[in-house]
C-alpha cells in the first residue's frame, strides 16, 4: 500500500508575501504622488506610518510561515522567506524616520548663521506641519536610546549651539557672479526661488542711470555744462546679456526646496554678503514637517554647498 504524505499549507506564509507587496507598492505609488504635489505631507505621512505597520505584520507573518515549514513541513516556505525579505523594504522609511529621531536632536531649523541674522521675506506656510509630529518624537526619544542622541549641528529656533560641520563659504569674487551662480546651483538642484532682497534687473537699473543722467534732466546751472549735449549711440554689447546688477552689498534669495527621496518640502533662504573682493554665502534651512527635520535639512546644505563648491571652484576660500 502507499502512503502519499500530505504537507499542509500555510496560508500565513503567502499572506506575508502578499501583504508585503501591497506595502511597498502603496508606499511607491504615493511616493510618486507626493513628489508631484497632489497629496498633502500630512496624509503622505500617514501612509507611510500604514505601510511600515503594515511592513511589521508581513514581518510577524512569515516568521510564522518559516516556524511552520520547520516544525510541519508546510508548503509555504518560499513565500515566508519572500514576505520576510520585502517586509524589511516596507518597514525601511518607517525605521529610518525612528532611528532619525533617536540617533539626531530635536530640531526643525538648521542654519550655518545667526539665527537672528536675517529674517524670512515671506512667512513659512504652516499648512505642511504634521500636527503630532512633536509627541511622536518626544515619545519616541523619551524610549529610545538615549545615548544615541548625537548632537551633530547648529541649530534652531532656541539657538541651542551643538558640534556642527555646516560652515559658511567665501568664494572670491564680486556679489552678482556669485549670486548668479547660486541661482544657478538652487536651479539644477530643483529649488523654486519665491522671493529675492537686495538685486535689480539689470536692464532697469541702467535705464534708470541713463534716465536720470539725460539732458533734460540735469541743471546747467550745477554742474556748468550746456543743456544739449551729444546724442546717445548704443553700446556694442546688448543689455540682455547682464542678468542682475548688485544694489545692496546683501542678497537675500528664498526658495522652496526638496528631500531627494520622498520630497517633503523644505522653506530656504540663502544670504550673500559681499566684503571687497570676496562673497560669503550662508543658509537657512526650516523644515516643514513640525518637531524633528529627520536629518534631512543638514543634508540638503551639504548638498547644495557642494555643488555651489564645485561650481564657483577654485575661488572657495
Amino acid at each position: 500500500m502507499t502512503v502519499v504524505y500530505k504537507r499542509p499549507v500555510s496560508r500565513i506564509a503567502f499572506w506575508s508575501r502578499r501583504l508585503s507587496v501591497f506595502a511597498i507598492g502603496l508606499i511607491v505609488v504615493v511616493g510618486l504622488v507626493h513628489r508631484y504635489q497632489m497629496i498633502e505631507t500630512v496624509n503622505f505621512m500617514a501612509v507611510l506610518a500604514l505601510a511600515g505597520c503594515l511592513g511589521a505584520l508581513a514581518f510577524l507573518f512569515s516568521i510564522l510561515g518559516l516556524r511552520a515549514l520547520w516544525r510541519d513541513g508546510a508548503v509555504g516556505g518560499g513565500a515566508a522567506f519572500a514576505g520576510l525579505l520585502l517586509s524589511w523594504l516596507a518597514m525601511a522609511p518607517l525605521g529610518f524616520g525612528l532611528w532619525q529621531i533617536i540617533r539626531l536632536p530635536a530640531v526643525s531649523e538648521v542654519s550655518t548663521m545667526a539665527p537672528d541674522e536675517v529674517d524670512w521675506l515671506v512667512p513659512p506656510r504652516q499648512s505642511d506641519v504634521v500636527p503630532i509630529m512633536p509627541a511622536v518624537v518626544a515619545f519616541v526619544q523619551q524610549n529610545g536610546t538615549a545615548a544615541l542622541a548625537l548632537p551633530l549641528r547648529l541649530s534652531n529656533d532656541d539657538a541651542v549651539p551643538t558640534q556642527t560641520v555646516l560652515s559658511t563659504r567665501r568664494y572670491e569674487g564680486a556679489l552678482d557672479r556669485i549670486n548668479r551662480a547660486v541661482e544657478f546651483v538652487a536651479e539644477k538642484q530643483g529649488f523654486t526661488i519665491v522671493a529675492v532682497e537686495g538685486l535689480l534687473p539689470a536692464r532697469q537699473d541702467l535705464e534708470d542711470r541713463t534716465l536720470n543722467e539725460a539732458p533734460g534732466n540735469r541743471d546747467p546751472g550745477a554742474i556748468g555744462l550746456p543743456d544739449v549735449g551729444p546724442i546717445p549711440q548704443p553700446r556694442p554689447y546688448g543689455l540682455a546679456e547682464l542678468e542682475t546688477v548688485a544694489a545692496s552689498p546683501r542678497t537675500v534669495i528664498q526658495a522652496i526646496g526638496w528631500a531627494t527621496l520622498f520630497a517633503f518640502p523644505h522653506d530656504v533662504l540663502f544670504l550673500l554678503r559681499e566684503d571687497e573682493a570676496s562673497t560669503f554665502v550662508d543658509m537657512r534651512v526650516r523644515s516643514r514637517l513640525g518637531g524633528h527635520d529627520l536629518g534631512l535639512e543638514a543634508a540638503m546644505i551639504g548638498r547644495f554647498l557642494t555643488g555651489l563648491d564645485a561650481e564657483l571652484l577654485g575661488t572657495a576660500g
